[in-house]
């Protein structure tokens, strides 16, 4: 199945073999990691990681401009331990912040997910210091539901969407 979504300055596809790069790029980025409340390594050992280990990121979803066709981010749904179930994450590099891409990726996710998979809510958890994100989901609907400290000791604040028809 492919997967493309398309909003007025974005499109959301699948990840190509050529993305894995960009994606450990993304992953290590320190501004990008700040406010996801933990490191995850270093761009060689990740992009180490990807390449052994393909299939795990087979369910990453490219964000590009439309305009440049340059990749600017992703969208993946992570299985988080202590929801267990899986929660929406989105990632931008840090010179696209502020652009409403964020919300414009997640307004048409959401959409998808409510409307062609039939499900009634979605989960998204955020480090309580990351504004940003927190004003996004409170724009998008999500209300606060839960807080808990993850593995890596860093607040994560829990919001859920719940889709009222």
């Amino acid at each position: 199945m492919t997967f493309f979504l398309e909003t007025r300055q974005l499109i959301i596809r699948k990840r190509l073999e050529t993305d894995i790069e960009f994606l450990a790029t993304i992953i290590t980025n320190k501004k990008v990691q700040e406010h996801l409340g933990g490191v995850f390594g270093n761009y060689e050992r990740t992009l180490a990681d990807i390449k052994k280990n393909p299939p795990t990121i087979d369910k990453f979803y490219i964000i590009v401009l439309k305009d440049t066709n340059k990749a600017i981010g992703f969208v993946t749904f992570l299985f988080n331990d202590y929801l267990v179930q899986k929660e929406i994450a989105i990632y931008l590099m840090p010179e696209h912040w502020g652009n409403s891409y964020g919300s414009e990726s997640l307004s048409v996710i959401k959409d998808l997910w409510i409307n062609l998979y039939g499900m009634e809510s979605m989960i998204a958890t955020v480090v309580p210091g990351n504004l940003s994100s927190v004003s996004m989901l409170k724009k998008e609907g999500f209300m606060l539901v839960d807080k808990y400290l993850d593995s890596s000791r860093a607040w994560q604040h829990v919001y859920k969407y719940i889709h009222k028809e």
